[in-house]
């Protein structure tokens, strides 16, 4: 009774919606105008399905295909959202939403919210936003974005955007999508390790060369890339948060292109608040580092200046971390430590391998275990005690990956160790594509064996062993 008497029925239709097209569409919550969906739609677990002071939009949808109405990063209140066929009868309720999962308000509450939906080409569809108490008030923008229709919208890796040699336009502002490389990849010392709110590309390189991404001075906002071979995480190649040189925290990444090969580019921010648009500039056969090769600093040890004695191995490390060869930059301690980790000449490779009860199913080139990174899904299945003599690599911009099963009977600590010639790292994942990683052993650390230690549940987990570079290593040094 008391939510019946919140608003008339005729408050719950749209009346006079907002007109809305792709992108952002501003708006104000609209007082007194409550939506009842209770037993229509199962808008939300911990409230009412009740939508208070809500505004009405009218979206004509452009082709046929799936759209997605979101306020992550873009209302200041916590949102409710619904879409309808016809917003005189609530009946025609097709999707609606509380909190989205990772969907934030501008404050970084978890209170967004996000509906995808099917649309016929040239039909009218209407979407009301309103808020998740009678109190619950504010002001913001809707945004409607394509996915996987009408051309790619780079709203995720799969429906990333074709970036080109030049100036490629960016706009975040309407995602709300995340990408967590804790673990993986360090894109700077200043904050968490995840891009906000990304717009995805895809770049297929024509030659083989060393290839640049650079927001460097073309973004009003703090932004950071990433680089990786394929829509799993896993594959990071390169990241970068603040650049040298690049004023407002803009970014710069560089990484080696092999012809032919396909890889993705993720636009982000620092936080939250860091979105908008754009450009990046993707250059490709961009001019290596200057001077590797041409210091008398020792690979091994840190110094002040750039660049150190060995070739190989100042390429190697630079390949890895880009700033040790920046002109501004220092040969310093994390340097040194990535060449005792990648440079034999500083004492790589002298892991001993201990005695093993169980090999590899593939041999070194082939791939036979490579889990969500090859088709179809290819794992091994190992117990707890196994010890697996195998081979891994990294050559051209790729790596090996070897993937195995491991059934956990009951709640346990996991410990994994992974002893290699190189630098190996392992990690723990779910039982799911592309896998969300639980523990990762520490990329920076020079040690053998690369280690993980998890307190896990019973279930089934995934182990993945990979090197931590993407080159330097072929098969026939494996």
């Amino acid at each position: 009774m008391a939510l019946g008497s919140v608003g008339s029925a005729s408050a719950q239709t749209c009346g006079s919606p907002i007109p809305a097209s792709l992108g952002d569409t501003a708006f104000t919550t609209t007082a007194g105008n409550t939506i009842i969906l209770t037993g229509l739609c199962d808008l939300s677990q911990i409230s009412a399905d009740v939508m208070y002071n809500a505004s009405w939009f009218r979206f004509v949808a452009p082709s046929t295909g799936t759209y997605i109405a979101r306020t992550c990063g873009s209302v200041n209140f916590d949102s409710k959202m619904a879409v309808f066929t016809d917003c005189s009868n609530l009946a025609s309720v097709i999707g609606c939403n509380d909190d989205s999962a990772g969907c934030t308000t501008t404050a970084g509450q978890a209170w967004a919210s996000k509906v995808t939906f099917n649309a016929v080409g040239g039909t009218t569809y209407y979407v009301a936003v309103g808020g998740f108490g009678a109190a619950t008030v504010g002001a913001g923008s809707l945004n409607l974005s394509s996915s996987g229709t009408g051309g790619p919208d780079g709203s995720s890796c799969t429906n990333a955007i074709p970036a080109i040699a030049g100036l490629n336009p960016f706009n975040t502002a309407g995602s709300s999508e995340n990408v967590n490389l804790a673990g993986l990849c360090d894109p700077g010392s200043a904050g968490d390790e995840i891009l906000h709110r990304v717009r995805w590309f895809t770049y297929t390189a024509s030659a083989t060369n060393e290839v640049e991404v650079s927001t460097c001075g073309l973004a009003p906002f703090d932004t950071r890339l990433a680089v990786f071979g394929n829509c799993s995480t896993t594959s990071v190649i390169a990241c970068n948060d603040d650049s040298t040189g690049c004023a407002g925290y803009t970014s710069k990444v560089r990484f080696t292109a092999t012809a032919g090969t396909t890889y993705k580019i993720a636009v982000g921010g620092f936080d939250v608040a860091s979105a908008g648009s754009g450009q990046f500039m993707l250059t490709p056969n961009a001019p290596p580092p200057p001077a590797c090769g041409t210091s008398s600093n020792s690979c091994c040890a840190p110094n002040t200046t750039p660049f150190c004695s060995d070739q190989s191995c100042c390429a190697l490390v630079c390949a890895e971390d880009p700033y040790c060869c920046a002109i501004d930059g220092a040969w310093d301690a994390t340097c040194a430590n990535q060449a005792s980790i990648l440079c034999t000449s500083c004492g790589a490779g002298t892991c001993q391998l201990p005695a093993s009860n169980a090999t590899e199913s593939e041999a070194c080139g082939a791939n036979l275990n490579g889990g969500c990174e090859s088709t179809p899904f290819a794992a091994q299945t190992i117990s707890i005690g196994a010890r697996v003599a195998g081979t891994f690599w990294a050559e051209g911009n790729n790596r090996d990956t070897d993937w195995y099963r491991l059934v956990v009977p009951s709640l346990s600590t996991l410990t994994l160790n992974v002893y290699s010639k190189g630098p190996g790292r392992v990690f723990l994942v779910d039982d799911t594509c592309p896998g969300a990683v639980i523990a990762a052993s520490d990329p920076s650390a020079a040690s053998c064996p690369a280690s993980v230690v998890q307190c896990v549940l019973p279930g089934t987990y995934r182990i993945v062993v990979a090197m931590t570079v993407f080159s330097g290593f072929p098969c026939s040094d494996a």
